[in-house]
C-alpha cells in the first residue's frame, strides 16, 4: 500500500516498477554530467554508447528520455499555476469539466 492512499498496488507490479527504476538508475549513471544536465544534447549516438554502457537496450535509454520529457512538461504547467494547473491538465486529459 502507498502512504496516503487507499488502494493497494499488486506486487508483482510493484516488483516490475522497482527493477525498472534501478534500470533507469544504471542508465543515468552511464550518461556524463553534461548528459545529465542537459538530455537534449543526447542523440541516437549518445543513445547508443549510453545504451552499452548500461548494459540495456536503445529502447530503454530512449524510454527514460521519453518519461523525463513527459514529467518535465507536467511540472511546468503545474508551477505557479497551483490548483488552476491541476483542472487544466485534467481537462486536458478529459476527466473533468466545469
Amino acid at each position: 500500500m502507498i502512504p496516503g492512499m487507499s488502494m493497494s498496488i499488486p506486487e508483482d507490479l510493484l516488483k516490475l516498477q522497482e527493477s525498472k527504476l534501478k534500470r533507469f538508475k544504471v542508465i543515468i549513471q552511464s550518461m556524463t554530467p553534461k548528459e545529465r544536465e542537459d538530455p537534449t544534447i543526447i542523440n541516437s549516438s549518445r543513445i547508443r554508447r549510453i545504451a552499452k554502457g548500461a548494459g540495456v537496450p536503445e529502447s530503454e535509454v530512449r524510454e527514460l528520455l521519453k518519461q523525463y520529457e513527459q514529467i518535465k512538461k507536467i511540472t511546468k504547467m503545474f508551477s505557479g499555476k497551483g490548483q488552476k494547473g491541476m483542472i487544466d491538465m485534467l481537462k486536458r486529459f478529459g476527466k473533468f469539466s466545469l
